[in-house]
C-alpha cells in the first residue's frame, strides 16, 4: 500500500498562517487539514529549513500577538471594551507571546559575561595588595606617633 505524501506547500501553508497569528492547534484542528500535529512535528523534525521556517513563523506569532495588544488597548480607550476585560485578554496574549518567543517576550533576565574569571580573580589580588601596602604605610606613619585609641562600647573613637 502506497504511503499518502504531503506536498511541503501543505506544510508551508500551515506555517505561514501560524507567522500571521493563528495557532497551530487551531490550524490541523479544522477538518479540511491535512494532517495532524505528529506528522506536523516529524516533518519539521526532518526538514532543516522547514523548522527554520517554523522557528522564524513562532517569532512572528509572538509579534502579532503583541501587536493584537496594541488593539485592545484602543477599544478601552475608545470605551468598546471594559479595562477588566482588557486586562485579562492582555495578560492571556503576553502569555502566549511568552511561549511562542520567550527570548523577546519572557520574563526571565539573563545575564552574560565575556571573558575568562581569571581577569576578575587578578583584578581582585591586585586590590587586596594595594589595601595591604596603604594599611603597611598607615601603621609606619602612625609608628612612634602618641595615637591613642579611646574605647567606648565597643567602638573605637
Amino acid at each position: 500500500m502506497a504511503e499518502n505524501v504531503i506536498p511541503d506547500s501543505a506544510f508551508y501553508e500551515v506555517i505561514a498562517r501560524v507567522a500571521d497569528g493563528a495557532s497551530l492547534k487551531g490550524e490541523l484542528d479544522k477538518p479540511d487539514a491535512p494532517f495532524g500535529r505528529r506528522t506536523f512535528y516529524d516533518r519539521i523534525a526532518k526538514d532543516d529549513a522547514m523548522r527554520r521556517a517554523w522557528d522564524s513563523a513562532r517569532m512572528d506569532r509572538a509579534d502579532a500577538i503583541v501587536d493584537e495588544c496594541e488593539g485592545i488597548v484602543a477599544k478601552v480607550l475608545a470605551k468598546e471594551l471594559e479595562p477588566k476585560a482588557a486586562q485579562v485578554a492582555i495578560n492571556m496574549k503576553l502569555w502566549l507571546a511568552e511561549r511562542a518567543d520567550p527570548r523577546r517576550y519572557g520574563s526571565k533576565q539573563t545575564l552574560e559575561h565575556t571573558g575568562n574569571g581569571s581577569d576578575f580573580m587578578s583584578v581582585l589580588q591586585r586590590a587586596q595588595g594595594k589595601i595591604q601596602e596603604q594599611a603597611k604605610e598607615a601603621a609606619k606613619a602612625t609608628e612612634g606617633s602618641n595615637v591613642v585609641k579611646l574605647e567606648s562600647k565597643g567602638r573605637v573613637a
